[in-house]
């Protein structure tokens, strides 16, 4: 079959044409790959190295390295909403974006702050409740299925408290839900309970409180209010709704020294904040993968005013700790003795592929 002269020319210049993009698309790559940066094996410090267009604050390390990390915000309320945090549920990689971890260091650092001026006497007083407040809305309930007290007790028994093993010690579970209707602060009748509740195991000999799991009113108020002014939703709150207070009156009422408290642990933590942050820390300072093997007691500690004790104080996990110690001071040992000064030390570990925090609350004389 014969081909005629304008199909020949027009197949020549279709071939020429497709051989130059070919040369053009090879050049434009070959470019890209000689202007490219060198790349290297990834590492945990390249993870968190600062991502282009996002301001980077260089925050020093205990171990003396300096890491920039990108920051959200650095205003001062407690708002996680716009940090990015990994899914620390179940099967739970380790944190691949950035934390905000100026913004958490700043806020523990508050909280510090307030934690002292408690204790001095100069902070603002937090309301003592009683008893009568859980019949406020509340009611005691059975615990949720697999918050089994001896369970989540052996694993601080034999970790953090390996002297008491062999001792027969009460453990009081106590659990609450916010089921029925109640009464505001402003006398007004609420007929759509939260739903909030709190698990915890009570060891007056140990000087420990466990918190399970937990909701407070607060959290699902300001939820199921999205939009709503804060002022707004306070006034829908019942009197009991911060989970600093509940954890402590259930402690005031099933200890027989409740100024004697010194453990807060808080068990099995899904938390996304808490676990990312907690996260980012056994892989920067333990050396060790969270996600494929354990870190046991006495995990990672730390103390004083150290940037991770305070980013952890400032994570929601953190965060109740730091209230039962702002608001209930007169309560606790220490002002009334002169011991006004509280050094807080926390432990975070890992057992099971479970998260935990131990926080040590004791007295001290000043210096």
């Amino acid at each position: 079959m014969k081909i005629s002269a304008a199909s020949r020319y027009g197949l020549q210049a279709f071939a020429i044409l497709l051989i130059s993009a070919l040369l053009l698309l090879h050049s434009t790559f070959r470019g890209t790959l000689e202007s490219a940066p060198e790349t290297k094996q990834s590492s945990l410090t390249d993870r968190h190295l600062p991502i282009k267009s996002i301001p980077v604050l260089n925050v020093p390390t205990s171990s003396a390295k300096s890491i920039g990390l990108p920051f959200g915000h650095q205003d001062l309320a407690f708002n996680f909403s716009s940090v990015p945090f990994n899914s620390v549920l179940l099967k739970r990689a380790p944190p691949r974006e950035p934390l905000a971890w100026p913004t958490l260091v700043c806020n523990g650092g508050i909280f510090l702050e307030k934690i002292k001026a408690a204790f001095e006497g100069s902070g603002a007083p937090g309301h003592e409740f009683s008893s009568g407040d859980l019949d406020n809305g509340w009611t005691t309930v059975p615990p949720f299925p697999g918050a089994i007290p001896a369970t989540s007790l052996d694993k601080y028994r034999a970790s953090a408290f390996p002297e008491s093993r062999s001792k027969k010690l009460e453990i009081k579970s106590i659990n609450v839900k916010q089921d029925k209707n109640y009464q505001t602060n402003e006398g007004t009748q609420i007929t759509n309970p939260t739903k909030a509740f709190s698990n915890g195991l009570y060891v007056p000999e140990l000087k420990l409180i466990i918190s399970l799991n937990s909701l407070s009113p607060a959290n699902v108020i300001s939820k199921r209010n999205i939009g709503i002014s804060k002022d707004n939703r306070d006034k829908q709150l019942p009197p009991l709704s911060k989970l600093s207070d509940i954890i402590w009156l259930n402690w005031k009422t099933n200890s027989p020294n409740p100024k004697e408290l010194r453990y807060i642990a808080r068990n099995k933590i899904i938390n996304k904040q808490s676990g990312s942050a907690m996260d980012y820390l056994f892989l920067r300072d333990s050396g060790k993968n969270p996600q494929k093997e354990d870190i046991p007691f006495p995990g990672l500690e730390y103390s004083g005013d150290s940037e991770e004790l305070k980013a952890l104080l400032a994570t929601p996990n953190g965060i109740a700790v730091a209230w039962i110690l702002i608001d209930h001071a007169g309560e606790l040992k220490g002002r009334d003795e002169g011991l006004t000064r509280r050094e807080l030390k926390v432990n975070i570990f890992e057992v099971d592929r479970d998260q935990f925090m131990l926080w040590d609350i004791e007295a001290q004389s000043p210096r």
